[in-house]
């Protein structure tokens, strides 16, 4: 089944993303990067739709993340819990999502575990032993 573009209409509440219209319908919201390469008229394959859904799962996800990872540094094993748990993503695209964040330097556990340590000691001072089980709470490797 084929569908053709109409034109994308900026979002109201978030700037950042642009509604798609198939057939004159509103289908789904993208991010404007993937928005981008799309024009009035473009006809567009069920797969080709799937997977621009898709990517919009992974970018969504990734702000998400972001917006958490912006109160506190977090470990991977959070990030995973909160995806799940809180804004109820797919394992699929939970991995992908994090994925980008590790690659953008986002999420790092070492890294993490050495900014908890240093927290810990300097506000809320606790022994070898209570670290290493907070750290392991949140998903770091011994």
């Amino acid at each position: 089944m084929f569908h053709g573009t109409a034109p994308r209409q900026r979002q109201e509440k978030q700037k950042d993303r642009v509604n798609i219209y198939l057939d004159g319908e509103f289908a789904f919201g993208l991010n404007e990067l993937d928005a981008v390469s799309l024009r009035k008229g473009q006809i567009l394959t069920e797969e080709e739709i799937a997977q621009l859904r898709d990517q919009d799962a992974v970018v969504r996800a990734f702000d998400q993340a972001v917006g958490y990872l912006s109160y506190r540094p977090r470990s991977r094993q959070e990030i995973q819990q909160y995806l799940k748990g809180k804004k109820n993503i797919p394992p699929d695209i939970q991995e992908r999502a994090i994925t980008r964040l590790e690659t953008a330097g986002y999420l790092d556990d070492r890294a993490f575990a050495r900014y908890w340590i240093e927290n810990r000691t300097q506000f809320q001072p606790r022994g070898p032993h209570a670290l290493r089980y907070e750290l392991r709470q949140k998903g770091i490797a011994p």
